[in-house]
């Protein structure tokens, strides 16, 4: 009996796949990243996505209350304004 891909997968079970983008691999994943954007349109803003993480667009203050205090978090895209 011949088994079809998707079966040999579920019976070679999904526990036998590397950890892709599993925390103690960050530094190798970076570097591989950082090969492979060398040669890319855009690669001086991709390097600095990779060295600095992802652009945030500032933080918000969001007041407290009597019991709670004072909570910073980053502003999402809708709460940009046209400038």
């Amino acid at each position: 009996m011949r088994l079809s891909l998707a079966e040999n997968v579920i019976v070679a079970g999904v526990d036998n796949r590397p950890p892709m983008l599993d925390k103690s691999l960050y530094s190798s994943w970076a570097s591989r990243m950082l090969l492979y954007i060398k040669g890319k349109e855009n690669k001086k803003l991709l390097v600095d996505s990779v060295l600095n993480g992802p652009f945030k667009y500032g933080t918000t203050t969001i007041p407290g209350t009597h019991t709670t205090s004072a909570t910073v978090r980053d502003k999402t895209y809708d709460e940009l304004k046209d400038a």
